[in-house]
């Protein structure tokens, strides 16, 4: 029996389905080289054509190396040679930015909309009080291609100067093993000691993220029923 061929549309369409499904990976990487934090600059990259698996949850990590610029600025003369973008984010907000976050994602399905991390701070430079703030959101399509976006930057006052990325990149993994919360692999008192203050504060920062496994936005006794079964195994699978 002859079966009638699939529309050209459609079978563009499954081509493509079952392509991004073949070569989506558990991470992937969005470069940041030449993005710049200059006063109301935005950016935005992603990871084309690398795509990230659908998951529960996922691990954002950035980080590289940032020069400051013009060359004659003061952020330019303090920051002339490359340093670690948390080293100079620091120095310039006075406190240790947390560049690690976890995208919650409950339906486990693509999209996932971006999720934002703002970081502002002042602080002293070389006799001269500097203010910083940007937001950072981080969001994956539909077909799987994990974005960046840098935006509501400012520095001041702006005759101080900016900063560039010589190198750096924004790495997010697809998260399968949920308890793991310090990713290393196990499920052990560490990972308990993080389980009980979310379990305790009882409420998420959003839902599955942190303690919260079953995706309620809640760190209560059905997480902690799922987190005794991965803890007894010790090991992710």
């Amino acid at each position: 029996m002859r079966h009638r061929p699939l529309p050209a549309s459609l079978s563009a369409a499954l081509f493509a389905t079952l392509t991004a499904g073949a070569h989506a990976a558990p991470s992937v990487t969005i470069p940041l080289t030449g993005v710049s934090i200059t006063n109301g600059s935005t950016a935005s990259k992603t990871s084309a054509p690398a795509t990230i698996n659908p998951a529960l949850r996922y691990r954002s990590r950035t980080d590289g190396t940032v020069i400051g610029t013009p060359a004659f600025s003061l952020l330019g003369a303090l920051f002339a040679t490359p340093v670690p973008l948390s080293q100079a984010l620091q120095t310039l907000t006075g406190t240790a930015p947390d560049l690690d976050n976890v995208l919650g994602n409950p339906a486990g399905s693509l999209p996932v909309g971006g999720q934002s991390q703002t970081l502002s701070g002042s602080a002293v430079v070389l006799g001269s009080t500097v203010t910083v703030t940007a937001t950072l959101t981080v969001g994956i399509d539909a077909g799987g291609i994990a974005s960046f976006a840098l935006s509501g930057v400012t520095v001041t006052p702006t005759v101080v100067g900016g900063l560039k990325f010589v190198s750096g990149q924004v790495t997010l993994d697809a998260i399968t093993c949920l308890a793991d919360l310090n990713f290393d692999g196990l499920v052990d008192d560490a990972d308990f000691s993080l389980f009980v203050a979310d379990y305790d504060a009882l409420l998420v920062a959003s839902p599955q993220t942190g303690g919260d496994f079953n995706g309620d936005g809640q760190c209560d006794d059905a997480d902690f029923s799922i987190f005794v079964v991965a803890y007894d195994a010790l090991l992710c699978s």
